[in-house]
């Protein structure tokens, strides 16, 4: 750990100014993810090893790429929201967070990292799943890495927006929902952008219904199968 740690000393001067601004790049998930843009994270090799890094004028965070301890400083764990079951996205790759200790001496934690596999992997193919990889995509939205790749989420499911969808989408920056539902026989387009979501959010709603939806958001009447 030592060595590697004198290792990015050395190397992390070879990380892109992109990265050394990359705190408002990276999103915290609502339950307990947090995503990465792979383009911002240095990638370098210890003896055959290989870990990742982040460097940013406020704080430092690296990782083992096949798990093992990991030392986050404070800064970092406040920054990014990470805790005891994070669950961290690297490009669809997906690192699950155990804290072990905190250093006093040298004020960072230390955590625990295993690899749990890609997205497809996680999240799995029910439709409570789905909601899970939709919230994934919000949150991806913000470095334009949608389904879309750009910063559109399209929803389609079901005629109301559930509460931890909101909630992510009221997290984000720049991002916009497409929802489409269906309400009194007639089809609708609704617009749900992240500042308005973070305007309307209420966490004691369970699920955000077309009444509400039509009431808080911009909405318009389209045809059936023109979505």
């Amino acid at each position: 750990m030592i060595k590697a740690k004198k290792l990015l000393t050395k190397a992390v001067a070879t990380i892109t100014c992109a990265a050394m601004l990359a705190g408002s790049s990276l999103s915290s998930f609502a339950a307990g993810f947090v995503s990465m843009d792979p383009s911002l994270i240095g990638e370098f090799d210890d003896e055959g090893k290989t870990f990742y890094a982040l460097e940013t004028p406020d704080y430092m965070f690296w990782w083992y790429d096949d798990g093992g301890a990991a030392f986050v400083d404070q800064d970092a764990v406040e920054a990014l929201g990470i805790e005891d079951g994070t669950v961290i996205d690297l490009g669809g790759k997906l690192f699950k967070v155990t804290k072990s200790e905190y250093d006093k001496e040298g004020h960072q934690y230390v955590y625990e990292f295993s690899y749990v596999g890609t997205e497809e992997d996680y999240f799995g193919d029910s439709y409570v799943d789905n909601i899970g990889k939709k919230i994934l995509e919000i949150y991806k939205a913000q470095n334009n890495q949608s389904l879309n790749y750009n910063n559109h989420v399209v929803y389609k499911e079901g005629d109301g927006i559930r509460y931890d969808m909101m909630e992510a989408l009221s997290k984000t920056k720049g991002v916009v929902l497409d929802f489409y539902f269906t309400y009194k026989g007639k089809r609708y387009h609704a617009t749900l952008t992240s500042e308005k979501a973070k305007e309307v959010y209420n966490k004691d709603i369970a699920v955000y219904g077309p009444v509400f939806i039509m009431n808080h958001f911009t909405c318009e009447e389209i045809s059936y199968g023109t979505e």
